[in-house]
């Protein structure tokens, strides 16, 4: 991947990490980890290390691909909810979406970069309330 700034428009540099208080004040977010920007007409990804706070498995694969959780703590996810659905249609609606990844819990995010959702699947993890409920799971792919 290119260290350099894959559009003038998104301020953030491929491989370089950013503080999470820094990207949602640019992104213009400042709570959920899939957010559109409708000024930008882009999607961005914030992917926290796994922790009692955060319940979501969010990991990447031996291939390289992110599989990351959709939107939702408790209870079944919804995949019609308006991030969610959002997401899997980001690129038939023309939208980039952009990933940061934490490594480690109470680091900085690395850019990642542009990626692409190329699957949906269904998956069962632990809501935030402990119990098991049915969630959607993005494999996201670098672009």
């Amino acid at each position: 991947m290119s260290e350099e700034t894959p559009d003038s428009s998104f301020p953030f540099e491929i491989t370089k990490y950013y503080e999470q208080k820094l990207i949602r004040k640019l992104i213009g977010h400042t709570q959920w980890g899939i957010s559109h920007n409708k000024e930008g007409n882009y999607w961005v990804i914030i992917k926290n290390k796994k922790s009692n706070s955060n319940t979501y498995y969010d990991r990447m694969d031996k291939d390289g691909l992110y599989r990351y959780t959709g939107q939702g703590l408790s209870g079944d996810q919804n995949p019609d909810s308006a991030n969610n659905l959002g997401l899997k249609n980001a690129e038939s609606n023309g939208q980039k979406i952009h990933l940061f990844w934490q490594n480690n819990q109470n680091s900085d995010h690395q850019y990642i970069g542009e990626v692409k959702v190329v699957k949906t699947d269904d998956e069962e993890q632990r809501g935030a309330d402990g119990y098991p409920r049915n969630v959607i799971v993005f494999t996201l792919q670098p672009v």
